[in-house]
């Protein structure tokens, strides 16, 4: 084969993407619409990010507690996410806490996205150092019962604490994994990991399901493998894997489940978050579960939401 120039090109911008800057879009701006590139120059100019947005025609489609949403009809695949700080009085009512942590979480999104190992988090491309906006895959939220398509292998009811001690142990099974693959001594197994699932097969009926569950979805869901991997390396909560964090991109005319937000407790309070992760930690590490073998809250049949 005759390698070209173009073809050259090809291979080191790929290799580059891969080794160099892992996971960030290299296109350039004007290849997500005109909007993107007349929002650019303003912003550029000094000009507030929401009142660049809506001069260029932007409309926006969303906004949380952090962040207001914005899209271009010149593009349908991306969203401009951008900080604010506002409070319910809005636009005199300015809240500097809760924009500085708009702002983290706009850097720990572009962060996130600019990771290639993982198809879990949606593509960002960031906008400025300070987080201030940044540039997104456009995600579908789930529909009602979609995200049993993905876990097909789980009966729990969502939010349950049985759901989300599956994640924490696929999550602690990960970061084990992860310490052996550093040390690069391969004749090690995940022996601490694997004696807490033992424990559970043990303990009872339920702790028997739960623990060939957790398997089945090991061995055989790539989706949850991958989940678990990247909630151990960006030390996400099991708490933030639910139905109103997680949504769809198409990817090659394929669906794939991403998490939406990275950051931890942006609408619990931390004393919440500190008692849930307690309370899977006490179901994991002393399972007396005999109790729960007909919890149908815990094993149910019906859809999740």
């Amino acid at each position: 084969m005759i390698l070209t120039y173009r073809h050259l090109r090809k291979i080191i911008r790929e290799e580059w993407c891969r080794v160099l800057r892992p996971g960030m879009i290299l296109e350039s701006l004007s290849y997500f619409g005109s909007g993107f590139v007349k929002f650019k120059g303003l912003v550029d100019s000094g000009m507030d990010p929401h009142k660049a947005a809506r001069d260029v025609g932007f409309k926006q489609i969303g906004k949380g507690f952090t962040r207001r949403v914005y899209e271009h009809p010149s593009s349908q695949e991306f969203v401009l996410k951008v900080a604010h700080g506002a409070g319910h009085g809005y636009p005199d009512d300015f809240d500097q806490k809760r924009f500085n942590l708009a702002l983290r979480t706009n850097r720990d999104e572009a962060k996130s996205g600019r990771d290639a190992t993982y198809k879990i988090f949606p593509k960002v491309y960031p906008g400025d150092a300070e987080g201030n906006w940044i540039l997104s895959e456009k995600v579908i939220p789930l529909e009602f019962g979609q995200l049993a398509e993905f876990f097909p292998e789980v009966k729990f009811t969502p939010g349950s604490m049985a759901w989300l001690a599956v994640l924490d142990l696929g999550k602690e099974l990960a970061k084990e994994l992860s310490s052996i693959t550093a040390s690069g001594d391969w004749s090690k197994k995940p022996t601490e990991t694997q004696k807490k699932i033992d424990q559970l097969s043990d303990s009872s009926t339920f702790g028997k399901k739960f623990s060939m569950m957790f398997s089945d979805l090991w061995d055989d869901n790539p989706t949850f493998k991958e989940l678990t991997k990247a909630m151990a390396d960006y030390g996400i909560a099991p708490q933030e894997v639910r139905s109103d964090n997680l949504g769809i991109v198409l990817r090659d005319g394929k669906e794939q489940l991403v998490l939406l937000d990275v950051s931890v407790g942006l609408d619990r309070s931390i004393s919440t978050l500190d008692r849930a992760a307690a309370d899977v930690e006490e179901l994991l590490a002393e399972p007396d579960l005999d109790a729960l073998d007909d919890d149908d809250d815990l094993f149910t049949d019906q859809p999740w939401l």
